[in-house]
């Protein structure tokens, strides 16, 4: 039952009256009990795995020749720190749910591009094998941190699959070897 007008109040399932928006202190504890409170994107696991490998396609890419500047050197930057700036902006859309899961699936898909920009710095001998392995496994964690609840959960559950895509509770089980090296 709701009444309309300042301080608008609805019947809560116990036959409690409350204010709109007030809730159950239930949830809010129990929330804290599973995982803490999360105020800014910049405290996400997967935010931060992205930025540090960003930060490291920046310094590596520092080396290669001058001819690559405005080619490969330029998309690695772009595409790696897209990874990044994408998730913040799911973070601030996680409300609005087709947007969350838009700027999510953003997110993947430029970091599948900086995996093929790292193959080519590999292959054209810019970076060692062993360099070229550990940026492909960091951006595995990365979208093995959304890539298998994105496509499980069904439109009911996608506040867990929020939850799940952006802290991971479990660990990411470990890629296959690459078939490029």
């Amino acid at each position: 039952m709701r009444r309309r007008g300042d301080g608008a109040r609805e019947r809560r399932g116990d036959g409690e009256y409350g204010r709109r928006g007030e809730g159950s202190n239930l949830g809010q504890s129990l929330r804290g009990l599973i995982m803490p409170a999360i105020r800014s994107y910049k405290e996400l696991r997967v935010y931060q795995a992205a930025m540090d490998a960003a930060m490291r396609i920046f310094e590596l890419t520092k080396a290669f020749p001058p001819e690559e500047r405005f080619s490969m050197v330029d998309q690695m930057r772009k595409a790696s720190r897209s990874v990044c700036a994408n998730i913040g902006e799911a973070w601030r859309k996680r409300r609005y749910e087709a947007h969350f899961i838009s700027k999510l699936s953003d997110s993947e898909g430029e970091a599948e591009e900086t995996r093929v920009w790292i193959e080519f710095a590999w292959r054209c001998s810019y970076i060692t094998a062993d360099v070229a392995r550990e940026l492909d496994d960091d951006y595995d964690k990365i979208l093995g941190t959304c890539a298998d609840d994105l496509g499980a959960g069904s439109m009911g559950d996608s506040k867990k699959m929020m939850l799940d895509c952006l802290v991971p509770r479990r660990p990411v089980a470990a890629s296959p070897p690459l078939l490029f090296f």
